[in-house]
């Protein structure tokens, strides 16, 4: 019988590879997986991310295209709340369900065309580029980023995203100066923040470390949603960056963070 790390040298997927790791003994498996060299462990590793980001993709694309059939099979009045019960059934937010059917109806045809793409994909940097919000381009040039080697995780996507789709500050800018309206500057004021009182559309979160202050650069009424959650995403990326680059964490310690 093969032993996993030859299964990992020949490149086979995990579906096969993990039914063989299970029926070692845990003493063995240690062992087995404890002696690896230096070039083996380098193999591993890469073939852990390819097979974990494979995987994430694979699921989601799952999840979204049973989704779709079931949600077009439900669209009907009548039938409306059918879906809503099996969203509750598989225990998963409405958000989430909605954002992984985007990724299957946006990203799907390419991803089954192009299968060896998806280890190039973080799975949140594939919903981020699947939102109705982003524009096809984004998506377009992504996919052309990973056929050259390139990975698009969470960065990558949203400042592809940013950098083709005008801001929502700046399309509200035009609007209020077009009407004749005043212009909103909340967004020119960001200098006084920590001097400035909580403003009724601001949110505050007191963790155990850090306070965050979430306050929207745009009017309520213009806030875009799934814009917001890929900022936070992308926060808590430089973040993370940040903390497993140096010795922060014990400097972090009674710190306000406020993410604007």
């Amino acid at each position: 019988m093969s032993l996993p790390m030859d299964m990992v040298r020949a490149g086979r997927p995990i579906r096969e590879v993990l039914p063989i790791a299970a029926s070692m003994e845990a003493a063995a498996f240690e062992k087995h997986f404890s002696e690896v060299n230096d070039n083996d462990l380098m193999l591993l590793g890469a073939w852990t991310s390819r097979m974990l980001n494979s995987f994430g993709i694979e699921s989601t694309l799952w999840l979204g295209g049973v989704l779709s059939m079931y949600g077009a099979a439900t669209a009907t009045e009548s039938r409306a709340e059918l879906f809503d019960r099996m969203i509750d059934e598989i225990g998963l937010s409405r958000t989430q369900a909605y954002r992984n059917i985007a990724v299957w109806k946006r990203a799907g045809k390419s991803l089954f065309a192009e299968p060896k793409l998806a280890s190039k994909f973080v799975v949140e940097a594939l919903k981020i580029l699947s939102a109705e919000s982003c524009p096809d381009s984004a998506l377009e040039q992504a996919f052309k980023a990973a056929r050259q080697g390139q990975k698009v995780d969470i960065e990558f996507a949203t400042k592809l995203k940013r950098r083709l789709k005008p801001s929502v500050v700046d399309e509200n800018r035009e609007e209020s100066t077009s009407s004749g309206k005043p212009r909103d500057t909340s967004a020119d004021k960001s200098s006084s923040i920590q001097d400035s009182p909580v403003r009724r559309d601001q949110r505050v979160f007191k963790g155990r470390m850090v306070n965050i202050v979430l306050r929207p650069l745009a009017q309520p009424e213009y806030v875009d949603l799934q814009a917001a959650i890929d900022d936070l995403l992308l926060f808590v990326g430089e973040l993370q960056r940040e903390l497993l680059g140096s010795e922060a964490n014990s400097q972090l310690n009674g710190t306000e963070v406020q993410h604007v």
